[in-house]
């Protein structure tokens, strides 16, 4: 989890952070968030997502919050599987912004 939030922070300086609590299509917080969208920004509504876009739990999206935050009391209180589909998605969030794949992170246990 460290390593994902340190990941989560520094997309966030550099100018990347993940919507989390609103859309990144329309940016209503109005309707729910049903999906996580790497080229749209992060999650998404019903109305903007894309074909092929994750659908991570919202306990999932609730860490992703906690990380970016530091809460890491919430963070610690997580179920193993969110944190694995946490470091999915903030892997792939990375990736996808960078523009390149990170070899080593297949090296690295994350959860």
């Amino acid at each position: 989890m460290v390593l994902d939030a340190y990941f989560l922070r520094s997309l966030t300086f550099a100018g990347y952070a993940p919507a989390l609590a609103e859309c990144a299509r329309c940016g209503t917080s109005e309707r729910p968030l049903v999906a996580f969208a790497m080229a749209a920004g992060g999650m998404v509504c019903a109305e903007d997502r894309p074909p092929g876009a994750a659908s991570p739990a919202p306990q999932t999206v609730a860490l992703m919050v906690a990380l970016l935050r530091g809460d890491w009391t919430s963070a610690m209180r997580s179920e193993r599987r969110h944190r694995v589909e946490c470091s999915g998605l903030v892997a792939a969030y990375l990736q996808w912004h960078l523009e390149h794949s990170i070899r080593s992170l297949r090296h690295v246990e994350r959860a």
